[in-house]
């Protein structure tokens, strides 16, 4: 299923559950999908679409009061927030509750049984475990096709800057080794896709010095000639 289409089907399903969990890996899109469903669904909410974002606090005591803060009211012992929020129709969307999910789904339990009109959206790398809550799991984002892959463009790089160091002259005679070294990492653990490209880069550039032929050389670059020599003596 394509995101277009998983947009589609979280949207369905919010509009037929309170609670909706986004849950999956760091680095999912968990965020990011959350906003883009809730960017479509302002208009159906009259008390608006709230992002408050827990990834900034460490202490579960601090979840109800930067709820508050991300709504723009006060929370106080004599008006708990589930009072202020008793007869808005809003949807709220708890992000990165992972670290905090006792006391999100502490939260999150009471402002449900508190506030009928309330809808709540939450990402986390773990369902809260509240009752009613529905959850979805945001697979990892896939690789465009035709796209190379990171290890593939690792490999492709330390290749071509292998074969640019093994003809070169100033080559020491360990290179091959460490080469060797390097090409096995890559295979075992990939490359991340940025290294891969620069050594691509460098292995080609590597290939294309060794094949310039003197005269391709810009003058003054790289060579000593014998005028020089003669006006250093």
């Amino acid at each position: 299923m394509g995101r277009g289409q998983e947009l589609v089907e979280i949207k369905r399903t919010l509009s037929m559950t309170r609670l909706l969990a986004l849950t999956g890996a760091g680095g999912s899109g968990k965020t990011r999908l959350a906003l883009e469903v809730t960017r479509d669904l302002v208009g159906a909410y009259p008390d608006g679409v709230w992002l408050v974002e827990l990834a900034p606090i460490s202490e579960g005591e601090l979840v109800a009061k930067t709820v508050a803060e991300a709504l723009g009211v006060s929370e106080r012992p004599q008006e708990p927030l589930s009072d202020v929020l008793r007869d808005r129709k809003m949807l709220l969307v708890l992000d990165n509750c992972e670290h905090l999910v006792d006391a999100a789904a502490q939260l999150v339990d009471t402002l449900l049984s508190a506030c009928p009109r309330l809808s709540l959206l939450a990402t986390s790398r773990e369902a809260l475990g509240v009752e009613g809550e529905f959850r979805w799991a945001v697979p990892p984002l896939s690789v465009p096709h035709g796209t190379p892959s990171s290890t593939r463009l690792g490999v492709l790089g330390l290749v071509l800057l292998g074969v640019a160091l093994w003809r070169a002259e100033f080559a020491p005679p360990w290179v091959p080794i460490v080469l060797l070294l390097g090409l096995a990492i890559g295979l075992i653990i990939g490359v991340s896709a940025w290294f891969g490209s620069l050594l691509v880069g460098l292995g080609y550039l590597g290939v294309k010095v060794l094949r310039m032929t003197d005269d391709e050389w810009p003058r003054g670059v790289g060579q000593v000639t014998e005028e020089a020599i003669h006006a250093t003596s």
